[in-house]
């Protein structure tokens, strides 16, 4: 059967979310019947407590199918409460931590998955400059301390375990080259590939897309917040691991049906198999 996991990033709970967009998410999750629910950041979009507590009763029905991992974005941190000073993790994210828990990139260690997270939200910073000014609290970066955390973390995984990394900017940036919103990609994205990365859980862009790069599978699953009639597909992703495959299975939204409609599915090699831990061509 395989191991399977739905990735929905970029909810926008509060006025960017869509009820009915929303109840068929949670329709559907059972019939899949995954093994993890994966939520990539930008759950809120202003980090209000009302909008947390939207987001967590989400999560909480999302339980009842399935284990639900879920780490912070770029509208979860709350720069402006000290805009001009530096601070530290547990103050910028003091509302989300109030809601899901101290930890910010947590570990799943399951039979056939280790999953962890990296923090790329981080609000405006040097190491993520933008000469827009406007863009500089949407741009992220992958510290070096969330790369040695997940080599090491690898380095210890058992060799059926699929390594997936969770984070919420795109390491395959769609305007890659007038300002991509993940600071020095390419060298992150090296970085992941280096630290044995299987396949990258992403959003933020609002444009669903899959690739696989060094070997590496990148999902980077849309968002549920675009508006009735706008120029933004609402998506989310159905991911199936088995012994030498990877799929991919892409979900719009219909607004004529108002449901999600199965439109693409990729396949990709594995790097690993499963029952052995070798390395293909």
């Amino acid at each position: 059967m395989g191991f399977s996991l739905i990735h929905v990033p970029d909810m926008h709970f509060g006025s960017g979310a869509d009820l009915d967009k929303i109840a068929s998410i949670e329709n559907l999750v059972p019939d899949f019947d995954p093994d993890v629910v994966v939520l990539s950041g930008n759950i809120t979009t202003r980090a209000r407590d009302g909008e947390f507590q939207a987001a967590r009763l989400f999560a909480r029905q999302m339980a009842r199918s399935a284990l639900v991992y879920i780490i912070p974005g770029s509208n979860e941190a709350e720069w402006w409460r000290r805009p001009l000073l530096p601070m530290s993790l547990p103050s910028k994210f003091a509302t989300y931590r109030k809601y899901f828990g101290d930890e910010l990139t947590p570990t799943f260690d399951l039979s056939e998955a280790l999953i962890t997270g990296a923090l790329t939200s981080h609000g405006p910073s040097l190491r993520a400059f933008s000469a827009r000014l406007k863009d500089m609290r949407r741009r992220g970066y992958l510290p070096e301390k969330d790369v040695a955390r997940i080599k090491n973390r690898f380095k210890n995984a058992k060799p059926q375990q699929t390594r997936i990394v969770v984070m919420h900017h795109n390491i395959v940036p769609e305007d890659s080259e007038e300002r991509p919103d993940l600071a020095r990609f390419e060298r992150a994205r090296a970085k992941l590939i280096d630290a044995g990365t299987d396949i990258v859980l992403c959003g933020h862009d609002a444009t669903p897309s899959v690739d696989a790069i060094g070997g590496v599978v990148v999902s980077c699953a849309g968002t549920l917040a675009g508006k009735e009639g706008a120029d933004v597909p609402v998506s989310f992703h159905r991911i199936v691991i088995q012994d030498e495959l990877i799929q991919v299975e892409v979900y719009l939204w219909e607004a004529q049906t108002k449901a999600f409609r199965q439109t693409d599915v990729f396949a990709f090699s594995r790097r690993r198999k499963l029952n052995d831990g070798s390395k293909s061509a």
